[in-house]
C-alpha cells in the first residue's frame, strides 16, 4: 500500500527530486488513487512557491494533465494543458514543447477533437532534433502515431512506414520497453490497415517477453493479441487469450483506461459469438466508468 507524503515535503523539493513526485504521482493513478496524484503534483507545480519551470517540471506538469484526463475532469485538464504550454514555451526546449504538446493531444483524444488531435502530435513531432539519438526519435514517432491509430485509422498504412523504419533504427538498441511498445503499435497499425498475419508477426517477436511487461503495456498486448487471434479465425485461442485479459482487468482500478479494456474485450467477445460475455464485458466497462 502506497502511503502518503504530506504535500509540505513536496512545495520543499529542488529540480533533481521532482523525477520522484512523477514517480509517485504514477504509483497514485495506477493505483486509481487520483486524489492522492493529484494532491502530489498539485503540491509541486501549484504550490505555495511557484516553480522555476524545467523539463523535469514540465513533465510532472504532464503527469498531473494525465491525472485530470483519467479521472475524467476534461475541463480543469484542458484549462492547465494551456498553461502547461505556455510554461513549456518559456523553459524554450524541443524536449520541454513536445511533452506538453503530446499530453494536450491526448486530451484531444479523449474529448473527440480529432482534428486538434494530430495537429498537435504533429506539431510535438516537427520538433523532434534531427540529431535526436534513437530513444528520442522513437518517442517522437510512437506518440504521434499513438494518436493518429487512435483518431484516423485511415492513416494506418503511414503510421506503419513510419514504424518500420523506425524498427530498423532501433536494431542492436538495448531497449525492450520500447521495442515492445512498438511491436505492439506496429500491430495496431498492420491490424487496421488488414494485414493480420503481419500483425500477429510483430505481436509474436515479443511473446516469449510478454509477461515481464509493464503492467498497462502487458494488457495492451493481450488485447491486441486477442483482437488478431480472432482475425486470424481461431475462436478456442482467441478466447482463451481474452479469458486472460478479463482477469487481469479484474484486478485493475476502475479508471478510464481499464474501461477502455473492457470495452475491447466486448467487442472481441461480440465477434466470437459469445453475446452473454460481451454483454458482461459492457456492463463492466460502465460500471468502471461510474454509470
Amino acid at each position: 500500500m502506497v502511503r502518503m507524503v504530506p504535500p509540505a515535503t513536496w512545495s520543499r523539493l529542488d529540480e533533481h527530486d521532482v523525477d520522484a513526485a512523477v514517480a509517485l504521482a504514477r504509483c497514485f493513478m495506477r493505483c486509481g488513487d487520483f486524489g492522492q496524484a493529484v494532491q502530489v503534483a498539485e503540491a509541486v507545480v501549484d504550490g505555495p512557491t511557484p516553480p522555476v519551470w524545467s523539463e523535469r517540471f514540465i513533465a510532472l506538469g504532464a503527469m498531473l494533465l494525465s491525472v485530470y484526463r483519467e479521472r475524467g475532469d476534461l475541463l480543469r485538464a484542458r484549462i492547465w494543458g494551456a498553461q502547461l504550454q505556455q510554461a513549456a514555451e518559456r523553459v524554450g526546449t524541443a524536449s520541454a514543447q513536445m511533452t506538453a504538446l503530446r499530453a494536450r493531444a491526448l486530451l484531444a483524444v479523449e474529448e473527440g477533437r480529432e482534428a486538434e488531435a494530430v495537429g498537435l502530435a504533429e506539431q510535438a513531432l516537427a520538433l523532434c532534433p534531427a540529431e535526436a539519438g534513437v530513444a528520442v526519435r522513437v518517442w517522437a514517432v510512437m506518440a504521434w502515431a499513438e494518436v493518429v491509430l487512435a483518431v484516423w485509422p485511415t492513416r494506418a498504412s503511414q503510421c506503419q512506414a513510419r514504424l518500420l523504419s523506425l524498427q530498423q533504427d532501433m536494431r542492436g538498441v538495448d531497449a525492450q520497453g520500447q521495442q515492445a511498445e512498438l511491436a505492439c503499435l506496429l500491430a495496431r497499425a498492420e491490424l487496421l490497415g488488414g494485414r493480420v498475419e503481419q500483425a500477429a508477426k510483430h505481436l509474436q517477436a515479443i511473446a516469449a517477453r510478454a509477461e515481464t511487461l509493464p503492467p498497462l503495456l502487458r494488457l495492451g498486448y493481450h488485447l491486441l493479441a486477442g483482437q488478431v487471434i480472432a482475425a486470424l479465425e481461431q475462436p478456442e485461442s482467441a478466447r482463451r487469450v481474452i479469458d486472460q485479459v478479463r482477469q487481469q482487468l479484474e484486478g485493475e482500478p476502475a479508471t478510464r483506461h481499464s474501461s477502455q479494456g473492457w470495452r475491447l474485450a466486448a467487442q472481441v467477445l461480440a465477434e466470437l459469438g459469445q453475446v452473454d460475455d460481451s454483454v458482461a464485458a459492457y456492463q463492466r466497462a460502465l460500471e468502471r466508468t461510474g454509470l
